[in-house]
């Protein structure tokens, strides 16, 4: 009876060791586990403010394109006011004032273009200190080229435009001046 009971007890011990380590494997596996899911959920936070933050740099540098249209058709609204305004006034006068403005449209279109590239610079850097962001930086440098290319191209639509504007004007200026004096003159033979 004393054997009996010394080999069931024997059995006991041994199952519950058994429970016991089957109970330990279950809570290291669970560690793991919730391990892994925290990483998972690391790695997606990551990528999301990653998402936003080329998003913000994105609808930053849309704004800035609008801006910059905007000051071009103010700035080319003035000029078309200015002249208008000056075509009964001397040459000179004209002159000097033309030249006036396009000093102010030269400095406003480097102002909106430093500011432009100088964001698009910040988001490079950013985007260069993370390994994963290389074809977003690819992207960025693409998107730049692209607006500098369409930029010059405006700029040079927009110039050539306002210097022929002013050559009629000019033009036009002569040939009143032309048709007064021979009035003049015909008054003078008269």
């Amino acid at each position: 009876a004393v054997v009996s009971k010394a080999v069931v007890s024997t059995q006991s011990t041994g199952e519950l060791e058994a429970k016991l380590r089957a109970g330990y494997m279950n809570k290291e596996r669970a560690a793991q586990l919730a391990e892994k899911e925290a990483r998972r959920q690391e790695e997606k936070y990551y990528e999301e403010q990653l998402a936003k933050t080329l998003q913000d740099e994105w609808n930053r540098a849309q704004e800035l394109e609008l801006e910059s249209e905007k000051l071009k058709w103010e700035s080319s609204k003035m000029y078309q006011q200015q002249l208008e305004y000056q075509l009964t006034e001397q040459e000179d006068a004209k002159r000097a004032a033309y030249e006036e403005f396009l000093k102010e449209k030269l400095l406003i279109d480097e102002i909106v273009r430093k500011i432009y590239d100088e964001d698009l610079r910040e988001a490079e850097d950013r985007l260069k200190k993370q390994q994963q962001t290389r074809a977003y930086i690819e992207e960025f440098k693409k998107a730049r080229a692209m607006w500098k290319e369409s930029e010059q191209l405006q700029m040079a639509e927009e110039n050539r435009r306002i210097l022929e504007f002013a050559k009629q004007q000019q033009t036009r200026e002569s040939d009143r001046m032309a048709l007064r004096k021979e009035e003049e003159q015909r008054k003078d033979q008269v």
